[in-house]
């Protein structure tokens, strides 16, 4: 709670001026639907990617910033209920979240050094293997009947690597929820047992991070705080619905939309691409307007 109120207190007091303004009906709506998809468990990480990449909200130096900015305090607030209703192994979790916020600490200082052209790939990448994700999901691929509550041994240290490799990894746009989820269902975990370790990284690990991308200015504050607002109503808005809402199709539906815009990424010629794709986005960032 300390950690998620001092991000707040930055977030808020920031004084980035962004290059555009955004039509705030269109963003409160859009951030709504986000969050109350990402409640579903579609990728709040890719459904933004692809919203704002389509849109051209955000320079794509500003991407990934702005997409983990905004989803600190939305998922935050879910998190305070999950880590006092599931149980979970503490030594687990403990591990796993040292893990993971060492990564995040250490993933923007890459981020800053990787250039554009490079960054859009691998947010590309990541909108197809959260599509893989959904597939995984809808098809079963993915045992889902382990019991443990914990990891001991070899299983503990290779799900502790692999989580460090999560936490660089989310600071360039790939979404660890999905990952989390896997890496603790092949280890045998309980399903359950998946909350608690997603919503602790939402709590410490990610905020690490995304103080980092709100300091060097490489994110959208409109589209941060509107989201970080109106995000938490739709992640608390979808547990009411939950129950009566059949999300097959409209996972489907999700599946379409993130390979089209990863396509569409990866092999349509970008302007902004072709001028400045050398650079890294520090250097973007700091030329003179």
């Amino acid at each position: 709670i300390i950690l998620n109120a001092y991000f707040a207190y930055v977030l808020f007091t920031d004084k980035k001026k962004d290059d555009k303004k955004i039509n705030n009906v269109q963003l409160s709506i859009s951030s709504y639907v986000i969050f109350f998809l990402s409640g579903l468990g579609m990728s709040d990480f890719a459904l933004s990617s692809a919203l704002y990449n389509k849109l051209k909200w955000v320079k794509i130096e500003e991407l990934t910033g702005t997409i983990n900015v905004q989803t600190i305090l939305p998922t935050a607030v879910i998190s305070i209920f999950m880590l006092t209703s599931v149980k979970v192994d503490p030594t687990t979790l403990i591990v796993l979240l040292v893990t993971q916020s060492i990564g995040a600490i250490i993933g923007p200082k890459l981020y800053f050094k990787t250039n554009i052209a490079a960054i859009k790939k691998i947010v590309a990448i990541g909108l197809v293997i959260a599509a893989f994700m959904i597939v995984a999901v809808q098809m079963h691929w993915i045992p889902s009947n382990g019991t443990a509550y914990g990891l001991t041994g070899a299983k503990l240290w290779i799900s502790a690597g692999l989580f460090f490799v999560y936490g660089i990894l989310s600071n360039f746009g790939i979404g660890c929820y999905a990952l989390i989820m896997a890496t603790t269902y092949f280890m045998g975990m309980n399903p359950l047992a998946a909350f608690p370790i997603m919503m602790a990284n939402v709590a410490i690990a990610s905020p690490l991070s995304a103080t980092q991308f709100i300091k060097h200015k490489l994110y959208n504050k409109q589209i941060s705080v509107i989201c970080s607002l109106i995000g938490i109503l739709g992640t608390v808005t979808t547990s009411f619905f939950i129950t009566n809402i059949d999300t097959n199709l409209l996972k489907w539906l999700v599946v379409i939309v993130l390979i089209y815009t990863s396509y569409t990424m990866l092999f349509k010629k970008d302007k902004e691409i072709e001028e400045e794709g050398n650079k890294t986005p520090l250097e973007v960032e700091n030329e003179p307007a």
